[in-house]
């Protein structure tokens, strides 16, 4: 990686940067449900946003914020069966149906095979409980498999080995993590090591002109401090 900074750099102002070098090197900015349903062929310089909310949900506005001020869109997983936060509570819906109103995307973060594991259900009938949960507030077209480290069980394998099935059945139209997205697209993420980027910086893909995903937690990104909040 060309463009390494110093350990726990993720900042508001930092994350202003990077969207201001992919806008001044031509990028344009789509949520997943666009890059399925809108875009009808194949293009250059792609950029899409996405944010796993895994805990410190206030944090999202610190994306949302710069976002907001650059007329960008974003992509944001939901998870429903979690012990950081409750994806219902007033403050978590306001936050996220603000962010819908203004053309933010929603979508689900799911970690349903472990789930039904614990509750001792079906992975389908998990995932299809969680689905329906969220659309009684939000237009979920899409989901993300999620996994801690502490997890046992993976979703993903179950998720694209049945995707033609569960998709039809659940009237989903992307898997975040589905061929068509991986193999078109840069995926960035941070990695915990300690905190930088795992294996492209984003400046670097930018640069390189490529089509890319930039995956981001905001539990790891602060304002003024790590410590905030």
């Amino acid at each position: 990686m060309k463009n390494i900074r110093k350990n726990n750099f993720f900042s508001q102002d930092y994350y202003e940067s990077i969207l201001k070098k992919a806008i001044d090197s031509k990028y344009t900015f789509v949520t997943f449900r666009s890059f399925f349903k809108d875009l009808k062929k194949k293009r250059k310089k792609i950029a899409i946003l996405r944010h796993d909310i895994d805990q410190k949900i206030s944090r999202t506005k610190i994306f949302h914020e710069v976002e907001d001020s650059m007329k960008i869109k974003s992509t944001n997983f939901l998870l429903i069966h979690d012990v950081n936060y409750n994806c219902f509570d007033l403050n978590t819906l306001s936050l996220f149906l603000n962010a819908e109103k203004k053309g933010h995307e929603i979508g689900l973060h799911t970690n349903f095979v472990e789930t039904s594991k614990i509750l001792n259900l079906k992975p389908d009938l998990t995932l299809k409980k969680e689905l329906l949960m969220i659309r009684n507030y939000f237009k979920v077209t899409g989901v993300a498999c999620h996994r801690n480290i502490d997890y046992l069980y993976n979703s993903l394998p179950y998720l694209q080995k049945n995707w033609k099935r569960i998709s039809k059945e659940n009237n989903l139209l992307y898997d975040a993590y589905g061929h068509n997205l991986m193999s078109n697209n840069v995926f960035i993420n941070e990695s915990t090591n300690h905190l930088g980027w795992r294996n492209h910086t984003p400046e670097d893909i930018i640069e390189s002109g490529k089509n890319f995903i930039l995956s981001t937690h905001p539990h790891w990104w602060h304002k003024e401090h790590p410590f905030e909040d």
